[in-house]
C-alpha cells in the first residue's frame, strides 16, 4: 500500500511554503469544480497537431482558455482562499498559515504579492487534484490523446 503524500515543501518568491491536503469534503468539491473547469479546455484541443503530450507547440491558448474566464469572482474566490487555508509559510520557528482564520493574510507581505498568492494557489490545487488523475484516467484516455505515459 502506497502512503499518502500529506504534505509538500516548496520554494516560491525567495521563501519556503508547506502545502498540506484539502479535507476529503473540500477534495471532492474542488475535484468536480476543476473538472468542470477543465474540460471546456480539452475540448478545444485538437490533438492532431500534437506530436506527444510534452509538446504545445500545436496548441491554440486562446481558445484553451476561452472558457476560464466564465469563472465567476465568488467561485474563483472560494477556490483561492480554500488553496491558501492549506499552505503555510515555513519560518524558523513554526509554520504560519498564510491565511488567518477570519480570512486576512497570516504572513508578512503576502497581501500585495499577487505572484506568489497565486502560484501558492496553483501549488496548493495541482498538489491536491493530481492524485486523482492517476495511471487508470490517463490509461482510459490513451485513445484520445497521443503519447501519454
Amino acid at each position: 500500500m502506497v502512503k499518502r503524500e500529506l504534505f509538500k515543501d516548496i520554494e516560491l518568491g525567495g521563501r519556503k511554503w508547506r502545502i498540506g491536503k484539502f479535507d476529503a469534503f473540500t477534495g471532492s468539491f474542488m475535484l468536480i469544480k476543476v473538472t468542470s473547469i477543465i474540460s471546456p479546455l480539452l475540448k478545444n484541443i485538437d490533438f492532431k497537431d500534437v506530436k506527444k503530450a510534452s509538446d504545445i507547440s500545436g496548441l491554440n491558448f486562446t481558445e484553451m482558455l476561452a472558457g476560464i474566464t466564465n469563472l465567476s469572482e465568488q467561485d474563483f474566490n472560494y477556490i483561492q482562499k480554500k488553496c491558501l487555508g492549506v499552505c503555510c509559510e515555513c519560518l524558523p520557528a513554526d509554520f504560519t498559515p498564510v491565511l488567518n482564520e477570519n480570512g486576512t493574510f497570516g504572513v508578512m507581505e503576502l497581501e500585495n504579492d499577487t505572484s506568489t498568492v497565486l502560484g501558492l494557489t496553483v501549488h496548493a490545487l495541482m498538489f491536491n487534484v493530481t492524485s486523482f488523475f492517476d495511471e487508470n484516467l490517463l490509461g482510459s484516455l490513451k485513445g484520445k490523446t497521443p503519447d501519454i505515459s
